[in-house]
């Protein structure tokens, strides 16, 4: 998956997860305030690791390229 990709699905993952912590908020839901907290940061960590991957990726490329 490429980088514009990644930071779209992660960045939707993270508004859902925003959501659900608000409506959890005025609704007195508290397990969906959870669920959007723990969506929020899986959203995170892997936008990290994925954007990490193919930085790793591409610049294993190049050096690969170089040599």
């Amino acid at each position: 998956m490429d980088l514009i990709a990644i930071v779209l699905v992660e960045g939707f993952n993270i508004l859902k997860g925003a959501f659900d912590i608000f409506k959890g908020a005025f609704t007195g839901d508290w397990a969906l305030m959870w669920e959007g907290v723990k969506t929020v940061f899986t959203a995170i960590w892997t936008g990290i690791k994925e954007a990490l991957s193919v930085a790793l990726t591409g610049i294993n490329d190049y050096i690969k390229t170089v040599f």
